[in-house]
């Protein structure tokens, strides 16, 4: 059993703040030749309006606090000297609270705490739990071994939240007499007739399986595994609650045959093969149901319509591949090749007007197509007493496309949006036939005309796939005596990024009003007088190779009796990126809510992102003992 709380203390940060922005975008924004302040609570104010980032830092609070308990208790019996029953229970209780507020000292930021001050609190509970039950029956027959399982597991979760929310207060209205009492710690003290409350409990959701597994093994050189799952889960439609997922793999130990013990070239040498079906039911609970929530000002909306048809998403999986160890096992390695094909996929989409606004989700017509490959190589290249040097590094591929034939060349529907000034709700990518998941849905930039405004296309096309068609894994260990060196990298290739970033918050534009723009627009045809718009021209090669972490260790060994394993590190995080990419990080994945409330994904698309932290760490690990 393991309890935890943690306290957290969280910034003004988000990546769908619009036009008004937050406190990464203001402070790039800012324009650097003034001061933030002229001593304490005296901060500088911007004569085009702009709210002052550290201002907007220090009127605003907000405090989350969770705890958590994780238990989990297992028991067996042993029926007979080959079967044996197996029980495991757990559970998951969460129980968090917050408290946010933006006092009224600060102007500016828009909304209902511009000049008022608002607080908000908040507090929510999870319970999941599961358990499962199995019988496995081992025996060998001579040369052949058997392995058979079969099994139930249900699992359940609920999560339900209550808030509430009021804004103008009647004091620290400016920050002359600042009084240390926060507003969501004094809600009483905002105007009541303002005050709005709210809770949501989310329907239990519940999975319940049944699962079997059969393996076979020959002499150790052949082996063969089967297995079915059949899944029912109460997210689905009542028409299709239950799905089911064979699969089946084998392998053949090449290496162990008697026509191989005489070469001098394999010292392992293994063929795999597999095929199998798995289910996705990533998405909100209650969402096939008629659901309603009571919005901000009482009334009664729609969250979404039930659909009783609505069901599994199944990935049916083929791959196969080798294994394989060379030189005495110093060259070792895998090569795989896969193709995955994704039915029904599950997605949020909207009913079309007149029909009232609330979600609908649907499996969407056509299927979801990855093909690829892997490699991945692993070298002992020095190996000494005091002296060795190894490296290893994967490669793969993947090619991702959506298949509708049906929907034509147009996009059947429209994804990932912008936000910020000049672009709010502009819908940048799609899902369209033949086209990768989210592909880049723009008009074309054709660069200025002699007046310094945009050419572009009058209709938009697809432009770029924002899914990386390659991922690199590096690392290294190299190790002297006691000391040693890890190290390990990564990157992605062959993908876009739209940098929503310079084009919403630095464009050129800005500066006429005196906030900070992107030197990288310096020198370029643009007028002033260009208006923000959506185009090819801030889309950009994503193409990166990180040095993800480091760390130099020195082996002290044992000191004495008493201590023990001594050794001493640096470790590094995040320690430099190569990349042409302008922002602050190209590992973008905004997830953000679109317009609609769907609440769709976007896949690369960098606005006002928070910088990946860089960190360093010394330390010692020890142990006591006689």
């Amino acid at each position: 059993m393991t309890v935890a709380s943690t306290n957290e203390q969280i910034a003004p940060i988000s990546n769908d703040a619009g036009s008004t922005g937050n406190l990464v975008s203001l402070a790039e924004q800012w324009n650097p030749t003034l001061p933030l302040q002229h001593g304490p609570l005296s901060y500088t104010v911007n004569p085009n309006g702009q709210v002052n980032p550290l201002a907007l830092s220090d009127a605003y609070n907000d405090h989350a606090k969770v705890t958590t308990l994780l238990g989990n208790i297992s028991a067996g019996y042993k029926i007979t000297k080959d079967l044996e029953y197996m029980m495991f229970y757990g559970l998951n209780y969460s129980s968090g609270v917050r408290g946010q507020e933006i006092q009224g000292w600060i102007s500016g930021t828009g909304g209902n705490a511009d000049g008022k001050g608002l607080a908000q609190t908040g507090n929510a509970q999870l319970f999941s739990q599961t358990i499962t039950h199995t019988l496995t029956y081992n025996h060998s027959f001579n040369d052949l071994t058997l392995t058979a399982l079969g099994g139930y597991e249900y699992y359940s979760t609920s999560y339900e939240s209550q808030n509430a929310s009021v804004y103008q207060f009647d004091y620290n209205l400016n920050t002359a007499n600042l009084i240390p009492i926060h507003y969501y710690n004094n809600m009483q003290d905002g105007k009541q007739s303002n005050l709005t409350s709210g809770s949501s409990k989310d329907p239990t959701s519940e999975l319940q399986s049944y699962f079997s597994r059969v393996q076979l093994s020959f002499k150790g050189k052949y082996s063969i595994s089967a297995s079915f799952r059949a899944d029912g889960s109460t997210k689905f439609g009542s028409n299709n609650r239950y799905a089911y997922f064979p699969a089946i793999s084998g392998k053949w130990n090449i290496s162990d045959e008697d026509f191989m013990k005489n070469n001098t070239i394999f010292n392992n040498l293994a063929l795999r093969v597999g095929w199998g079906k798995t289910g996705n039911q990533s998405f909100p609970a209650g969402s096939s149901q008629d659901r309603y929530q009571y919005t901000s000002n009482g009334s009664l909306g729609v969250q979404n319509f039930s659909n009783p048809n609505l069901k599994w998403e199944t990935v049916s999986s083929t791959n196969a591949g080798f294994d394989f160890a060379l030189l005495k096992n110093r060259l070792t390695g895998t090569i795989d090749y896969f193709v995955k094909k994704t039915t029904d996929p599950l997605f949020p989409g909207v009913l079309a007007a007149p029909a009232p606004s609330g979600i609908l989700w649907q499996n969407l017509p056509g299927y979801v197509s990855n093909k690829g490959g892997e490699m991945g190589l692993n070298a002992q290249i020095i190996q000494k007493a005091d002296f060795s040097w190894s490296v290893g590094g994967t490669v793969t591929y993947v090619k991702n496309k959506f298949v509708y034939p049906q929907a034509g060349n147009g996009p059947l529907v429209l994804t990932g949006q912008l936000n910020g000034k000049g672009t709010s709700a502009t819908w940048v990518q799609a899902i369209a036939n033949n086209q990768p998941i989210d592909v880049f849905y723009l008009r074309q930039f054709h660069g200025f005309n002699a007046g310094g405004f945009a050419n572009t296309d009058i209709g938009s096309s697809y432009t770029g796939d924002p899914n990386p068609k390659w991922s690199v894994g590096l690392n290294t260990e190299i190790d002297y005596k006691k000391i040693a060196l890890v190290i390990n990298m990564h990157g992605a290739y062959d993908f876009k990024i739209y940098n929503n970033t310079v084009q919403s918050v630095t464009g050129l534009s800005f500066i006429s009003n005196g906030s900070n723009i992107s030197k990288t627009l310096i020198g370029t045809q643009e007028s002033v007088a260009n208006p923000v718009s959506a185009s090819t021209r801030f889309l950009t090669s994503g193409n990166y190779m990180k040095l993800g972490n480091a760390t130099l260790r020195y082996k002290v060994g044992d000191l004495g009796k008493v201590i023990k394993n001594l050794n001493f590190y640096f470790t590094g995080n995040n320690i430099f990126v190569l990349t042409k990419y302008k922002g602050f990080d190209p590992e973008v994945n905004t997830s953000k809510p679109d317009a609609n409330g769907t609440g769709i994904p976007s896949i690369g698309i960098d606005y006002v992102g928070y910088p990946t932290v860089r960190s360093f760490t010394i330390g010692l690990n020890v142990s006591l003992g006689n």
